[in-house]
C-alpha cells in the first residue's frame, strides 16, 4: 500500500514538473511553491505557539519555587507582618513586602523575637 501512495506521489509530481506546455509547468510550480510558503507559515506559527508554551510553562514554575520559599514574618514590636522571599542565586537579592497579617494563615507564620 505505502508503495502505491509512493508511485502514485511521483506519478503526480513528474505530471505537475513536465506537464503538457511550459503554462501548466509554471503553474505547477507556482502551486508548489505556494503550497510550501503555506508549510513554512504553518511551521512559523507552530514554533511560535511552542515557544510561547514553554514561556508560559517556566514562568509557572517560577511561581511554584516563590511560592513554595516564601517566609512570612510578623515583628512582635509594631505588629507588622512581612513576607520574606530570597532565591539564594546571585541575580537579585533577599525581597521583603508588607502584608496584612490577617491573610496568613498562622501555621505559616514565624513570629520575630527581638528580645
Amino acid at each position: 500500500m505505502k508503495q502505491c501512495k509512493f508511485v502514485l506521489a511521483g506519478l503526480v509530481l513528474v505530471f505537475l514538473l513536465c506537464g503538457c506546455n511550459s503554462n501548466t509547468n509554471s503553474n505547477a510550480l507556482m502551486s508548489v511553491a505556494a503550497l510550501q510558503k503555506i508549510d513554512q507559515e504553518k511551521r512559523a506559527l507552530r514554533e511560535q505557539q511552542e515557544e510561547k508554551e514553554r514561556g508560559r510553562i517556566r514562568c509557572q514554575i517560577l511561581a511554584d519555587k516563590v511560592v513554595k520559599e516564601m517566609i512570612y514574618i510578623k515583628d512582635e514590636r509594631t505588629g507588622q507582618c512581612f513576607v520574606y522571599f530570597w532565591s539564594g542565586t546571585g541575580s537579585g537579592g533577599p525581597a521583603l513586602a508588607t502584608v496584612p497579617c490577617s491573610s496568613i494563615p498562622a501555621s505559616m507564620l514565624y513570629v520575630g523575637n527581638s528580645k
